[in-house]
This record gives structure tokens, C-alpha cells and sequence, in this order.
């Protein structure tokens, strides 16, 4: 039995590489960066508010960790205090709803910030974009 499972990972991990060939063309080669096009705009702004949140979920974590030890602290639960002291189960699953929560909501502030940004932006482009009309042309003349 040991031999087949050898035979199998054998030819499972080699004969792939035996078909692999070195491209003639080396311009195929090179990574294509992406366009601003090529995604639409909810798809960046999915991925940003993704960043966001799972990004700020360590530091949500640990804030919330020192609050919830401080207000344990202060309630006179907790005598000695320490960030990653013994605690139950359903205190880490308040820290983590608590972690969870303040990530999401970071990522949702950020997400609204960049919206009245976006609009704001594309509204002053629209005033600015009017066209005046020249400057040799008084409204006399066409009228005339």
C-alpha cells in the first residue's frame, strides 16, 4: 500500500512539470497591470470595505480587550488586571462581537466618507465644466 501512495504522489508531482515548456515569447511572459475599467466600482469599493474591516479587526480586538479589562477593572470584578489574563468563554465571545462590530463600523464610516467624496468631486466637476459662451458674441448680436 505504501508503494501505490508513493507511485500516486510520484506521478501526481512529476508529470505535470514534464509538459511545462519555456515560452518563445517572453512579452507574454510579463504581468499586465489593470485598468481602472476593468472592475466596476462597487467591485473596488467591496474590496476596499474587505480591507478595511479585517484589516482594523486586530486593533479593534485589542482596544476592546483594554476597555473591557479597564471597565472590569473599574466595576471591581477583575483585582489584578492584565490585557490577556484568564477569562471565560463568554468573555471572548463579548470581545470578539465587541472586535467585529467596531471593524464593521469602521469600514462602513470609511465607505460613506468616500461616497460624499466621490460625490462632492463629481459635482464640482459638473460647475466646472460649464461652457461659457465667447467672448466676441454679445447676447445682442444673436438676437439679431
Amino acid at each position: 500500500m505504501k508503494r501505490f501512495v508513493l507511485l500516486f504522489c510520484l506521478c501526481f508531482f512529476t508529470f505535470p512539470t514534464l509538459g511545462a515548456q519555456d515560452s518563445k515569447d517572453k512579452s507574454r511572459d510579463k504581468p499586465v497591470p489593470y485598468k481602472k475599467e476593468e472592475f466596476p466600482q462597487w467591485a473596488h469599493d467591496a474590496r476596499r470595505f474587505e480591507v478595511i474591516a479585517f484589516g482594523s479587526f486586530p486593533l479593534t480586538y485589542m482596544l476592546g480587550s483594554l476597555g473591557y479589562g479597564l471597565y472590569n477593572v473599574s466595576k471591581g470584578e477583575e483585582g489584578n488586571f492584565s490585557l490577556f489574563g484568564d477569562r471565560s468563554q463568554e468573555d471572548y465571545e463579548i470581545l470578539l462581537i465587541t472586535a467585529a462590530s467596531l471593524s464593521l463600523g469602521v469600514a462602513v464610516a470609511d465607505l460613506i466618507i468616500g461616497k460624499i467624496k466621490a460625490a462632492r468631486k463629481k459635482k464640482a466637476q459638473r460647475e466646472y465644466s460649464y461652457v461659457r459662451p465667447k467672448e466676441d458674441e454679445s447676447p445682442r448680436e444673436k438676437g439679431q
